[in-house]
C-alpha cells in the first residue's frame, strides 16, 4: 500500500485493495451404502435444526467534503492541481477552478472534494492533508506543496497559502500555511455549499429557468441556507441589508461568508440589478457569471479581478442574523 504522496503530480495515489468473498461450490459427490444413509440422516437433521451463520459486517463510509481556497505564494507560479489526502482512505483529486472571472490560470484557486472515508463506530477522525501543485502543468507539477495534517470527523473548510519555491523544481516537502476561517459555523457552512457548486451551470428548481447565470442573489441566499433570497436583485439586497443596520465595509480583511456587492454600469445592466458574491477563503469570492439566459458556470475571483469602471465595488457585509438561515 502506498503512502498516497503525489510525485510531481504524475500519478494518482492508490487506495487499499478490496477483496471479495469466494463463491459457494456445489458438491457433486455420489452417495452409496452406509455412507449415503448417514449423509441422508445428517441432511434430515439439518433441515430441522437452523444454525445461525455469522456474516461479515459491511464496510461503512462517511462522506466528508473538504473545500477551500489555495494560493501559490510565488506569483510567478499558478495553481495547476489539488489533491486531497485522507489517512484512512478515500483520497481523491479535487474539483478546482482558478480564481479568475475569465477562467485564466492564476496563483489563486478554489477547490472541493467529496471524500468517501471508511468509518467504524470506533473511528474518531481521519487526517486530512491538501497537496497543491504550483507551476508546471497538470501532469508535471513544478512543486508539490502540502498543508499540515489536520484531524477531521466531518466536512471541513481548509484554505492555505503555499510557500512554493521560486524555481520550477520538485519540492515535495514544502509546507503550506493554513488560514483561519473564524468561529462562525454558519458562515463556514455557507462557504462549503458555495464551493460545492463550482463549475455547475444548472440550479435545479432554485431559479425559474433552471440555470444559475443572472441569479446571484438567489445563489448567495441558498448558500446561507435560505430557500428564497427575499430580494429580487443584488441591489435591493444591498439596500435592504443597510436598512437592517448593516454597514458596508471596504476593508481587505473580509470574513468567510461575507457578501460583496457591486453596482454595475447602466450600459451593461440597464435595470441596475447589481451583483453579489460570497467570500470562501483567502479573499476569493464565488458567484454566478453572466445574465439571465446565459448558461455560464459558477466562477471564483477576487475583488481586484472584478471591480473596474463598469463594476463599482460597494463593499462587503455579513448578512443580518434575521435573514440568514445558518
Amino acid at each position: 500500500m502506498t503512502d498516497g504522496i503525489l510525485r510531481s503530480g504524475k500519478s494518482e495515489p492508490t487506495g487499499p485493495d478490496e477483496s471479495g468473498c469466494p463463491g459457494a461450490r456445489d458438491s457433486g459427490a455420489k452417495m452409496s451404502g452406509v455412507r449415503g444413509w448417514a449423509v441422508a440422516i445428517a441432511v434430515s437433521i439439518a433441515s430441522v435444526l437452523i444454525f445461525p451463520v455469522a456474516s461479515a459486517s459491511a464496510t461503512t463510509y462517511r462522506s466528508i467534503q473538504v473545500a477551500g481556497a489555495v494560493r501559490c505564494n510565488n506569483g510567478a507560479q499558478n495553481v495547476v492541481g489539488v489533491w486531497v489526502n485522507s489517512s484512512l482512505g478515500g483520497s481523491k483529486w479535487a474539483t478546482w477552478i482558478p480564481s479568475s472571472y475569465t477562467g485564466a490560470a492564476n496563483p489563486y484557486a478554489v477547490y472541493t472534494a467529496e471524500l468517501k472515508v471508511p468509518w467504524s463506530s470506533s473511528t474518531k477522525s481521519t487526517n486530512i492533508q491538501i497537496r497543491v501543485g504550483c507551476g508546471g502543468n497538470a501532469s508535471t507539477w513544478g512543486s508539490t506543496n502540502r498543508t499540515p495534517a489536520k484531524p477531521v470527523s466531518g466536512s471541513t473548510l481548509l484554505s492555505a497559502t503555499c510557500a512554493n519555491p521560486a524555481k520550477l523544481t520538485h519540492a515535495d516537502a514544502v509546507t503550506c500555511a493554513t488560514a483561519s476561517n473564524g468561529a462562525d459555523a454558519g458562515a463556514i457552512s455557507s462557504a462549503l455549499w458555495a464551493l460545492a457548486q463550482i463549475k455547475a451551470t444548472k440550479s435545479g428548481s432554485v431559479t425559474p429557468n433552471g440555470y444559475w447565470a443572472g441569479y446571484c442573489a438567489a445563489f448567495v441566499a441558498r448558500a446561507w441556507g435560505r430557500t428564497a433570497a427575499g430580494y429580487l436583485t443584488a441591489t435591493s439586497m444591498y439596500n435592504g441589508f443597510k436598512q437592517l443596520d448593516r454597514k458596508p465595509s471596504t476593508s481587505s480583511a473580509v470574513p468567510v461568508g461575507a457578501l460583496a456587492f457591486y453596482g454595475l454600469a447602466k450600459s451593461i445592466d440597464p435595470d441596475l440589478e447589481g451583483h453579489v458574491n460570497i467570500q470562501v477563503g483567502l479573499g476569493v469570492f464565488v458567484s454566478t457569471k453572466g445574465f439571465v439566459g446565459d448558461k455560464s458556470p459558477i466562477v471564483a475571483y477576487r475583488v481586484s479581478q472584478y471591480a473596474n469602471s463598469t463594476h463599482k465595488y460597494l463593499g462587503w457585509m455579513i448578512p443580518p442574523s434575521s435573514w440568514r438561515a445558518r
